[in-house]
């Protein structure tokens, strides 16, 4: 059953079960995964945007993930500006 999922800057997803297994069928791009997950993602699983390189994981609403849409320029510019910000505040 899906635990975690985690929406990395670059469009991938990342699923794991309640033992911290990674769950091969539900992982991919955004725009290949999605809808499977909100399908079969239980209540209470977790959702977070990661980004690859080292920083802290930011805990997102079901409500967001669904309405995520894997547009690749628009996404890079969200991503780009999130970690601009990361930048700021770890100045």
């Amino acid at each position: 059953m899906i635990s975690d999922v985690y929406l990395f800057n670059n469009g991938m997803v990342l699923t794991f079960d309640e033992k911290g297994e990674q769950i091969c069928a539900y992982q991919g791009p955004l725009g290949t995964v999605r809808d499977k997950i909100l399908t079969d993602a239980p209540a209470n699983a977790k959702f977070s945007f990661a980004s690859w390189r080292p920083t802290e994981k930011v805990t997102i609403s079901r409500k967001f993930f669904a309405c995520l849409v894997f547009e690749s320029d628009k996404f890079s510019d969200l991503c780009k500006q999130r970690e601009e910000s990361e930048d700021l505040q770890g100045s």
